[in-house]
C-alpha cells in the first residue's frame, strides 16, 4: 500500500468512532484479516514455536478500549509464554481444581497459555491471558480456529476482571479459569543447580518488545524452579562468564518489621560480567508430562 492510500491517523480515530457510534462492532483482533489471517494460519501450523510471533502479530494492529485484545497486549509485553500439547489433556481433565487462584502460584503476574484443545480432527489453539493488577485479576481467553479460505479467526472472545479476596482469585466455575489453574498446577518441582540470583538493578522502564522471530524462539520443558517457583536453595553453583538474562520469579522475603516472609516478584534482570555479550530469544514453556519431553 502506498502512502497516497493510506489515512492519517486523526481521519482512522475519526472513523473508528463513528462506526462504534453507529453500532458496529470492531474487530478483537484487527490482525487476523485478510493476508494476516492467512499469515496467522501458518504461525498456528507452527506452534509452539511460532508462538511469539503469532501474539505479536495479533496484538499487532489492537484497538485500545477493545477489553480482550488490550488484555492479551498487556499479558503479552512481558514475554512469558506457556503451551500444553494435545497430548497432555488427559492429564488436564483428570487433574484437581482448586477453588481460589493464588497470585503467588502464577509462575508470572503477566502471561499467555495456549492450550491445544481437540475438536474432531483437528486441534484447535485456545488462548489464555492473564495480567495481575493492584487488587485485580485480568484474564481474557479466546479459541483460533481457520475457515474454509484458510483464514484464521479469533472466536468465542471472553475477559473476566475478578476482584481480590483475603486468600485469592475465585475461579467461579469457568472453564477457561479453571483449564488455567490445572495447567500451572501441573508444571513439576526440580531442583535447581545453581545459586539463585542477586537482587537486580533498579527497573529504568520497559519498551514494549519488537515482533519476535521464531529462529530465535527456544522452547523449553516447565519445571518449578525453572520458572522461579521451586527451592530458593543454592545448588551446585559454578563461575559463568559474560552476561545471562535472568527470567523475572518470585522470590520469598524477609521483612524484619513483620518478623515475617512475603512473596515478591523479581523483574526480569541481567547478571554477569558487563563487559560480555548478551543473547536474548524468547522462550515458550511447554507443560506436559516428562514422557518424550525435548526442549
Amino acid at each position: 500500500m502506498g502512502s497516497s492510500s493510506s489515512i492519517e491517523p486523526p481521519v482512522a480515530r475519526r472513523l473508528r468512532a463513528a462506526v462504534i457510534s453507529g453500532g458496529y462492532a470492531l474487530p478483537v483482533f484487527p490482525a487476523l484479516e485478510g493476508e494476516a489471517g492467512r499469515l496467522a494460519g501458518i504461525l498456528a501450523e507452527g506452534l509452539p514455536r511460532t508462538l511469539p510471533e503469532l501474539i505479536d502479530l495479533l496484538v499487532s494492529d489492537y484497538v485500545p478500549g477493545t477489553e480482550v485484545a488490550d488484555i492479551f497486549a498487556q499479558a503479552s509485553q512481558d514475554r512469558w509464554f506457556f503451551f500444553v500439547p494435545e497430548r497432555a489433556n488427559e492429564t488436564l481433565l483428570v487433574a484437581a481444581v482448586a477453588p481460589i487462584l493464588k497470585e503467588t502460584e502464577l509462575p508470572s503476574p503477566r502471561g499467555i497459555l495456549v492450550a491445544m484443545r481437540p475438536t474432531g480432527l483437528k486441534a484447535r489453539p485456545q488462548l489464555i491471558a492473564w495480567a495481575l493488577e493492584h487488587d485485580s485479576l485480568r484474564v481474557a481467553t479466546t479459541t483460533l480456529r481457520s475457515n474454509t479460505n484458510e483464514l484464521l479467526s479469533a472466536t468465542g472472545t471472553r475477559h473476566w476482571t475478578l476482584a481480590r479476596e483475603d486468600s485469592g482469585y475465585p475461579n467461579n466455575k469457568v472453564a477457561s479459569l479453571q483449564l488455567l489453574s490445572k495447567a500451572l498446577s501441573l508444571i513439576p518441582e526440580r531442583l535447581p543447580t545453581y545459586a539463585p540470583a542477586e537482587d537486580p538493578p533498579p527497573q529504568t522502564g520497559r519498551q514494549r518488545p519488537e515482533p519476535a522471530s521464531s529462529e530465535e524462539t527456544r522452547v523449553i520443558y516447565a519445571t518449578r524452579s525453572v520458572l522461579g517457583l521451586g527451592s530458593s536453595g543454592a545448588g551446585n553453583s559454578s563461575a559463568r562468564s559474560g552476561q545471562w538474562n535472568v527470567r523475572g520469579h518470585w522470590r520469598n522475603q524477609w521483612h524484619p518489621s513483620t518478623e515475617d516472609h512475603q512473596r515478591i516478584w523479581i523483574e526480569d534482570h541481567t547478571s554477569g560480567n558487563f563487559e560480555g555479550e548478551v543473547q536474548s530469544r524468547d522462550r515458550v514453556y511447554m507443560i506436559a508430562p516428562r514422557s518424550g519431553m525435548h526442549s
